[in-house]
């Protein structure tokens, strides 16, 4: 089986072709990968930032995201079938870093960290959704937010900023996304906008993907970059 692998402190990443096929155990599912995805857990898993802080098994798969199709299911697998599309994530470390999804074959268990995909949701853009998502929910929880409430999403048009700015408009606040020109499409497809944009001439301004009515954010500061 192929997956790409951190197999040493002192070794750099790589391709690997030798690694055996997951054993299949009660409760698991056998996943195919289709897409993945590449977060900053898997950059500091790479360079060994985590060393001294947690076990590492080598070899390490690295990645964290994934969709795929269920390849084969175990013992006592309800709910799960053959030919299923799926998605999901694995925690970095289970509780030693090892396990991966940058990898033809992965095993999940049914219980956590795996879901149906949803058919609106192509594999590459669920492949790529779960960590971001669940760092963005985690903070949205955190911040208990409601109607009549302002929020500041910094890097609104990154993974986990999109996922913010959706989940702050769905519940009634008023988002402040500041961003880029080339990025105001972005950020603005994540809810109802009121936007401008810079001209090459004049300094970058931030713009707010904001529910209808509100303000937009003011223009930056004369010789202040903010992309």
């Amino acid at each position: 089986m192929r997956a790409f692998t951190l197999d040493s402190f002192d070794s750099r990443p790589g391709l690997r072709e030798d690694l055996p096929t997951p054993e299949v155990g009660p409760g698991q599912l056998l996943v195919r990968v289709r897409a993945s995805s590449v977060n900053p857990v898997d950059a500091f898993i790479a360079g060994g930032v985590l060393k001294g802080m947690v076990e590492h098994e080598f070899p390490v798969v690295l990645g964290r995201d994934y969709a795929g199709v269920v390849e084969q299911a175990g013992l006592a697998v309800t709910g799960y079938a053959v030919g299923d599309e799926v998605f999901g994530f694995l925690p970095h470390a289970g509780p030693e870093v090892h396990d991966g999804t940058w990898a033809e074959l992965i095993l999940v268990s049914q219980d956590r960290s795996v879901a149906r995909r949803p058919a609106s949701a192509d594999p590459a853009a669920a492949g790529a959704a779960p960590l971001a998502a669940i760092t963005a929910l985690a903070a949205y929880d955190a911040l208990d937010l409601g109607k009549g409430a302002t929020v500041l999403v910094v890097g609104a048009s990154g993974g986990v900023g999109s996922f913010a700015v959706q989940l702050a408009a769905a519940a009634g606040a008023t988002v402040l996304a500041p961003g880029c020109p080339k990025t105001t499409t972005t950020c603005a497809a994540s809810g109802p906008p009121r936007s401008s944009t810079a001209t090459a001439t004049s300094p970058p301004r931030c713009v707010s993907a904001t529910p209808t009515g509100s303000t937009p954010w003011p223009t930056s500061p004369p010789g202040r970059r903010t992309c």
